[in-house]
Parts: C-alpha cells; sequence; structure tokens
C-alpha cells in the first residue's frame, strides 16, 4: 500500500523508497503509453477495416454490374434467335403453302359429272 503525503508529511501507508516510487512512476508512464498505443494500433485497424469494406463493397458492385450486362447481353442474343426462328418457320410455312397452291391441278369428278379443284 502506497502513503500520501498531506501537507507535506506522510500520513498512513507504507513509505516508499525514492526507487520505488521511480519505479511506480515509470510503471505508469508505460503502462500510459502502452495504453495510447493500443488506442491507437486499433484506431489504425478500424480504419483499415472500414478501407477493406469498402474496397470489397466496390468489388462486388463492379462484378454485379459485369454480371447483369452479360446476363442482359445472353437475354438479347436468345430474344434475337427466337424471333429469327419464329421468321424461319413463317417462312418455311408460307413456302409450303404456295408449293400446295402450286401442285393443285384441276380433275374432273365423273360421278357428278362437276369439275371442281381437288387438293392431292
Amino acid at each position: 500500500m502506497k502513503g500520501t503525503y498531506v501537507d507535506e508529511k506522510f500520513s498512513g501507508g507504507v513509505l516508499l523508497t525514492h526507487a520505488e516510487m521511480l519505479a511506480a512512476l515509470e510503471r505508469k508512464k508505460t503502462t500510459k503509453a502502452d495504453k495510447e498505443r493500443a488506442k491507437k494500433r486499433k484506431a489504425e485497424e478500424k480504419a483499415c477495416a472500414i478501407v477493406e469494406k469498402e474496397r470489397a463493397k466496390n468489388a462486388l458492385a463492379r462484378r454485379k454490374a459485369l454480371e447483369k450486362a452479360e446476363r442482359d447481353h445472353s437475354k438479347a442474343k436468345q430474344a434475337e434467335a427466337k424471333a429469327h426462328a419464329k421468321a424461319d418457320r413463317e417462312r418455311e410455312k408460307e413456302e409450303r403453302r404456295l408449293m400446295r397452291l402450286q401442285d393443285k391441278k384441276p380433275r374432273k369428278k365423273r360421278k357428278t359429272g362437276i369439275v371442281a379443284w381437288v387438293d392431292v
């Protein structure tokens, strides 16, 4: 237990030697300095964590933007292919219809004696 001085007189406690008081003061100073260093280190770590988090956030945003652009491009390509396939089907359908019209020949039905167009 440390002693205390009141009005330049020692009152109570254990009287410390000069060396002990200097050692106690030195411990107090180093403890305070250690606390300050720890506080600065924690502040630096926090700042680095904030910067790293922001960097990761930006990288994620860039990656998502690239993925979205790729998806949009893929969707546009699929839509174009679908439209092209539909146009091909329509063209083939029209060609088949025209071929059927060309293949029609007039034939006579003998039973009724009426001349009519018959699909073959």
